[in-house]
């Protein structure tokens, strides 16, 4: 039998149980983007990637800033699913900028939060058509084997826009509205490349999601690093992963309190929510 690391509950104690498989990461930190940069999605992965350690997984693949394009994350996500192995887990982080593009495929629901809109993460070349919308995401999820367990973290959001350039010392929306041109770019990209929709209900979802804010809402971050990360991670070292999906959730919006300017949410299949956190289905 081969010896795999002790995971800890909370971080630091250990555990007497070994892993059931491997837990591999993919964290993602974009600062750099030509307009509206940020100061603090590229802190935000190392700290991700550090409680991770912690928590027993391997080190992270790290895709920063300049490196961080469409493909690149497209390749390494592909890469980290299409490897696992029944009873591994594995963890996608992405820290930047986020964004809405009209839905070019009808899955997306008119009753929906942002109706005929997919929701979108925005490499560092996102103004060259290279958004990255749900759906590619989720073809990609789509091909993990089964009894994998696989947990997203996105501190961005997908609404909302920006008027002016922000000071780096005060709060900064991890939004963008985008432009004319920057739209007609990913139109031409999808038109060339266009990949047949596989729209999934979430009874069918194989991920766990956990989103810095609801899609009406602005995911914030502050004195460089994101509130949701913060927070996130704050519960994280205090519970561990012996937590539940819902009861980690629970604990990360209780933190942001009764005025809380962005409401962190969840997306997985019911039966997932009171799953622990990081554990291998059948």
């Amino acid at each position: 039998m081969i010896d795999r690391p002790l995971h800890a509950s909370p971080m630091g104690k250990r555990r007497c149980e070994p892993l059931t498989g491997r837990r591999r990461a993919l964290c993602i930190g974009i600062d750099p983007y030509r307009r509206h940069p940020l100061a603090g999605a590229h802190a935000d992965a190392l700290a991700w990637a550090a409680a991770l350690r912690q928590l027993g997984f391997a080190r992270p693949v790290m895709i920063l800033d300049h490196d961080a394009t469409r493909q690149a994350i497209l390749d390494a996500l592909h890469t980290i699913v299409t490897d696992s192995q029944p009873g591994d887990a594995i963890v996608l982080q992405y820290a930047g900028h986020g964004t809405l593009v009209a839905d070019l495929d009808g899955d997306e629901l008119d009753d929906a939060i942002s109706p005929r809109q997919d929701e979108a993460i925005c490499p560092v070349d996102f103004d060259q058509g290279g958004l990255i919308v749900d759906d590619e995401i989720g073809r990609i999820l789509a091909l993990l084997p089964a009894g994998v367990s696989a947990t997203c973290f996105f501190d961005c959001c997908h609404a909302g826009s920006m008027a002016r350039d922000a000071d780096p010392h005060c709060p900064m929306p991890r939004t963008l509205t985008l432009r004319p041109l920057e739209v007609e770019r990913y139109h031409a990209r999808v038109d060339r490349a266009r990949a047949p929709s596989h729209a999934r209900g979430v009874d069918g979802s194989p991920e766990v999601g956990f989103f810095a804010c609801r899609s009406d809402e602005i995911a914030w971050e502050t004195q460089g690093r994101g509130d949701f990360t913060r927070h996130a991670l704050t519960v994280l070292r205090r519970l561990g992963d012996g937590v539940t999906n819902e009861g980690l959730l629970d604990a990360i919006v209780a933190t942001f309190g009764l005025t809380a300017r962005q409401t962190p949410t969840m997306v997985c299949a019911p039966a997932l929510r009171g799953a622990q956190l990081f554990a291998a289905t059948a």
